[in-house]
Formats: C-alpha cells, structure tokens, sequence
C-alpha cells in the first residue's frame, strides 16, 4: 500500500471514502512530506516533525475537504463535541498521521492533545526522557463546520513545548484554502508556498502591511451574541469570520491586522493560537492588553482538577500599532454602548 498515490484517492468513489480507505495513503503522504520538509531549514527535531506533520496532513485534507459534497461521505460523520463545533471521523487523520510520524521521527517522551480527543495521551517513543515533559498539540483541521456552506477558512496546525523548562520548541500552521505554509522554531520563523501538489516548499516573501486601514477576524457565530455594534456591521464588519489557523497566518502576513474573540477561546484554541502568535512575533493580549501565560495553562490542563470549558478573551494583532488601534476603538464601542444601555 507505501505506492499508492494521491492520484488512486481521487478514483474512489464518493460514498466509499472512509477512514479505512483514506489510512491506506497514510505511508504516501508522509514520504511527500518528509521530502518536502528536507527543502525547509529546519534546525531541530521538533521544528522537522511539525513541518512533516503539517504538511503530510494537509496533503490528504485539501484533497477530501474540496468539495462540499463530500460533507455527505463518511468521512464526515459526527462523533459527538459541542454543538457549534461537532468532532467528525476526519478529524482522526492528524492523530494517526502523528503517531505514525512518531515511528519514524521519534519525539522525546510526552503527551498530546489532539482536540477531538479531549485528554493528554501518553504516546510512546524510543526516545530517552522518562518524565514527560513533551506537550504536543494539534487542531487537525480547524473549520470544519464551514466546509458544508463552501465557506474556506480550513488549516491544520501543531505546537510542540517543552512544559518543564517553559520552552517553544516547534510548530507549523499550513493553509487548507491555498498554499501557505508557517514554519517556526525557537529563533525562527519561515513562510512557504507549497507548489506541485506539497512536492515543493517555496520561500515566499511577506509584504510590509499597510496602516491605513484596520481589517478584523472574528467568528461569524459571534457576531450578534457577543461582537457589539459596530464591529458587526458598516466599516467594521470582519473581513475574515474566522477564530484559528487560517485567520493566525492571515494576521502573520499582514492580510489582517487583527484577530480576536471577545467571548473567549476554548483554553486548548486560545493556548495553541496565542503561543504560536507570540513566537511569530505578533501582539497577542487579553482586551487589557495582560498577557497569558501559556505554559502554566498547559501544565494546569495536564492536572485532574482542570475546568476543560476554562475560556479566554484574546486579542492577535499584526503589530503594536494595530493591536493599540483595535484596543482602544473596542473600549470606546463598549463605553458608549453602556452609556446607550444606561
């Protein structure tokens, strides 16, 4: 089954793509994937293994999200999660891609959270290190409910830390709606175009942001309930309805200034997304501007007594200018939305 192509996938008939018959072009995707990554610089093991999770990942998912008929496959059936974002078959393809990564590019010991699963496993590894210090995140595929209305705003990511030692040792955000690719390390962070079908990693250059204008991300879901007037309508309606990897790497190019979520992010979205936009150099705050501390919040979700609805406000923004700029227009919208109320 190593020689079978992403070109045999496409022959299989819709109401046949399971999760059997997609695991059989597991071995394929990965030797894309470590091929790929050998073309990025990536100076550790950590910052490699997020390349090649990413990107063998994203090599089956842009593939079985591309068209929003096969929401109706199997792939696609609900196995249970929240109501605004139920968890579906897909979404175990990061979860096995990852452990079969394992076998092959060894991680030292830890846990992963993968988000569907919703507990830190142990997974194992050949790797000397017995007190588990690794902690391994991934959203397989972040968007999922949009893809019935053909609403693109899909990525896959993972985060690798070294929670003893409060370390950021890896991760990678990579675009299911294009080709942009996130490479980050410790002392780096590397943009790339995927090309011929992730076959190719091409450097890709991000243009100064313009300072004219403030262009907002936000979930759709929100934009009623929590987002007040006028941030959901006239000059302020979000260009992009999105909370997670796509909008991350849209405010880490400059196409959006900021990325927020006034009613919180679920503690595993906010970690992920608020850890990975510090070390792309980005402002990432609360709507005081306090900063988190996302390593505590990780080892604390470790422990028994951890709330798992435990949420936070977050704010992402491009630079200081623009994070400043979205603060203190959103504190003016609410003080005279009171002063209305009042």
């Amino acid at each position: 089954m190593v020689g079978l192509g992403l070109e045999d996938l496409t022959k299989v008939r819709v109401d046949h793509l399971t999760l059997e018959r997609v695991s059989r072009y597991y071995d394929h995707a990965l030797n894309v994937a470590e091929e790929t990554a050998e073309q990025i610089a990536m100076q550790t093991v950590e910052g490699r293994f997020a390349v090649t999770q990413a990107i063998a990942t994203a090599y089956l998912l842009k593939y079985l999200i591309r068209d929003p008929r096969l929401f109706a496959t199997p792939l696609y059936s609900n196995t249970g999660g929240p109501p605004s974002n139920p968890h579906r078959v897909i979404d175990v393809i990061g979860r096995d891609i990852f452990y079969k990564l394992q076998e092959r590019l060894p991680l030292s010991a830890g846990r992963v959270y993968v988000e569907e699963d919703h507990a830190w496993l142990v997974y194992p590894s050949t790797a000397p290190d017995d007190e588990l210090a690794i902690a391994v995140n991934i959203d397989t595929l972040d968007g999922t409910s949009n893809i019935a209305s053909a609403h693109r705003d899909q990525a896959s990511a993972i985060m690798i830390t070294d929670l003893r030692r409060n370390r950021f040792l890896g991760g990678s955000i990579v675009s299911l709606v294009d080709d942009a690719l996130i490479a980050i390390e410790p002392d780096s962070r590397q943009f790339f175009a995927l090309r011929e079908r992730y076959k190719k990693a091409h450097p890709a250059l991000v243009p100064p942001r313009r300072h004219d204008q403030m262009l907002l991300a936000t979930l759709g879901r929100h934009l009623e309930s929590v987002v007040p007037f006028p941030f959901n309508r006239g000059q302020y309606t979000p260009d992009l309805l999105t909370f997670g990897g796509y909008g991350l790497l849209k405010v880490a190019t400059g196409q959006i200034t900021t990325m927020f979520d006034a009613a919180g992010q679920v503690w595993y979205e906010a970690d992920m997304w608020g850890l990975m936009g510090e070390k792309l150099g980005l402002q990432v705050s609360d709507f005081q501007n306090n900063r988190y501390d996302w390593f505590k919040n990780l080892r604390d979700s470790q422990q028994p007594e951890f709330d798992e609805r435990a949420s936070y406000p977050i704010v992402i923004s491009h630079d200081e200018r623009s994070h400043w700029q979205f603060l203190d227009t959103y504190d003016e919208v609410m003080r005279n939305r009171q002063l209305h109320l009042n």
